[in-house]
């Protein structure tokens, strides 16, 4: 029996290395019935969790069962339902286990982003909103949450994304591809409140700088953008002003500010980056 619950113990390890196929292998080589029941319960659960994760949803909620059968309201069983459900797409169950297991052991982060995914499948926005805010509660520095957070917000209501991308440790390490998420999505408003916080506190960030400078000409905020593009290209090396320039260039015509971000343009890029565009503009520009 020693050497049974010693494969648990080594079952647990590879499911805590996300080794999913090794846990399931692992605990399947385990003659469960001689353990006793809380050995037992934990390793069925170790391999439901493990075939959940490996989208075999159905063996998975079987083994579940197994473990609810021998240690009823064990909590690892309902995290384990929860996911095993929702793989199966079984929202509502999903989030009954879901929260029965917050319940049972207070708010977690793993298990809330899938109750909230459940919401949102359910296109239950508001209460999805409510789980991924805990979730972010539980684990400040997960961009991935941060960003079903952004998709459960109405407009007019998503400046509070900045702030929760300031209070990561790092938020220089996820703000492209947060604000790349939203700009695939056409939010506008959670661009511009990733960026204007994140400007706040590294004003000097050169791809942060190109974004803000966009979201404040959308806002019709020419004056900022071109104080903010002057700063800019002060402090950048050439190849830096190139991609500034290229990438708010649009931007600033569209605002018929054509003239102005001509005239800070550094003169060695004046006549690459304008050529191409040189007959949309008034003769007199080059002079």
């Amino acid at each position: 029996m020693q050497a049974e619950a010693q494969k648990i113990q080594v079952a647990m390890s590879h499911l805590m290395a996300e080794d999913f196929d090794e846990c399931e292998k692992e605990v399947s080589r385990v003659n469960l019935r001689v353990l006793p029941n809380e050995f037992q319960a934990i390793g069925y659960c170790l391999r439901g969790i493990s075939r959940a994760n490996l989208g075999k949803g159905v063996e998975a909620i079987e083994d579940l069962k197994q473990a609810e059968r021998v240690m009823p309201s064990l909590p690892l069983a309902q995290a384990g339902f929860t996911l095993a459900y929702f793989i199966e797409g079984d929202y509502e169950k999903a989030i009954q286990h879901g929260r029965t297991y917050v319940d049972q052991v207070g708010s977690d982060g793993i298990v809330n982003v899938l109750v909230g995914r459940c919401l949102i499948a359910l296109d239950k926005y508001d209460e999805a909103a409510v789980e991924f805010r805990r979730a972010l509660d539980d684990d400040t520095q997960n961009a991935e949450t941060l960003d079903l957070l952004r998709q459960c917000l109405p407009k007019g209501k998503k400046s509070e994304l900045g702030d929760r991308l300031m209070a990561m440790r790092d938020p220089e390490g996820s703000i492209t591809l947060l604000v790349d998420q939203a700009k695939d999505d056409n939010d506008a408003e959670a661009v511009e409140a990733y960026t204007l916080a994140f400007a706040k506190k590294f004003p000097n960030n050169v791809i942060v700088r190109r974004k803000a400078i966009e979201t404040h000409i959308r806002n019709n905020n020419l004056a900022d953008a071109k104080k903010l593009l002057v700063e800019a290209l002060r402090d950048a090396s050439l190849e830096d002003q190139r991609k500034t320039i290229n990438e708010v260039l649009y931007s600033f015509i569209e605002a018929d500010e054509e003239e102005a971000i001509y005239a800070v343009t550094p003169a060695p890029l004046r006549r690459e980056v304008f050529d191409d565009i040189a007959t949309d503009f008034d003769e007199m520009i080059w002079v």
